[in-house]
């Protein structure tokens, strides 16, 4: 029972479910970070329930998130809603920095864009990011498709520098997702060829309803060598209908955060 409990955890976290290959510079010298597809089929996992690239834990940190209607507390420190269409994360020193632009959410049926004036950028998704051209053959009923493009603005022109997350789905709608509240993936190390991208997607399949709404926390780090940076600390909550709110923790609540 635990590994089907698992295995729907992923699905309700939205995370990636399988490596997409080749893991590296789409067509636009970008790569992909996290493809988050709630539409991955079960044979996408391997027979442990694990996505590939990808360890699970039970949470070891205290979490205490609360509220509703766009008012937010995590561990008693207030999360400002992200409203603009970027925000940069940066370190204490400001030595590193990196700035998060969210593109419009997308709403996709059968596999195209849901509105005319959104599939030719779509396509372009499609054509660029093999894990879109894959997540859009599925053909789901219905589904919400969203990027975030990550680019390192401190250092510049620093290749080797990587960018990785720690996911923990804080509370669910859906009383049996809400069992796997605390639940944590790690993900993998991934490059700045130019910049990141980070793919999400909600469909209708695998107790992925889009009635149901979530939220979870996403640590991100910078890793430079032999040293792993906390950068940002994001709340992000997934409203009924496909839609996406996103939170930022201040830097005390970070700092809290990965302490521990």
């Amino acid at each position: 029972m635990q590994k089907s409990l698992f295995a729907v955890f992923l699905c309700a976290l939205s995370l990636m479910i399988v490596r997409w290959p080749p893991f590296a510079a789409a067509a636009d010298g970008s790569t992909v970070l996290f493809a988050e597809s709630r539409s991955t089929t079960a044979v996408d996992q391997d027979s442990a329930g694990n996505s590939e690239g990808r360890v699970s834990a039970n949470h070891s940190k205290k979490l205490d998130f609360s509220g509703n209607k766009g008012h937010y507390t995590l561990n008693g420190f207030q999360l400002s809603r992200i409203k603009n269409e970027f925000v940069d994360l940066t370190t204490a020193d400001h030595a590193y920095a990196v700035r998060a632009t969210f593109l419009e959410t997308v709403m996709v049926l059968q596999g195209r864009a849901a509105l005319v004036a959104d599939r030719e950028r779509v396509d372009t998704w499609a054509t660029q990011l093999p894990v879109v051209k894959r997540i859009l053959e599925h053909k789901d009923p219905m589904g919400s498709l969203k990027l975030i493009v990550y680019d390192l603005i401190t250092p510049k022109g620093r290749r080797d520098l990587k960018l990785k997350e720690e996911l923990v789905l804080l509370w669910s709608s859906d009383p049996f997702q809400a069992k796997l509240v605390g639940e944590t993936v790690l993900g993998d190390p991934v490059g700045f060829f130019e910049n990141v991208i980070d793919v999400q997607y909600r469909g209708e399949r695998l107790h992925a309803d889009l009635s149901v709404s979530n939220a979870y926390l996403q640590i991100l780090y910078l890793q430079d060598g032999n040293l792993t940076i906390p950068i940002g600390a994001l709340v992000i909550v997934a409203r009924p209908g496909g839609g996406y709110e996103f939170y930022l923790a201040p830097r005390a609540c970070l700092d809290q955060l990965t302490a521990w």
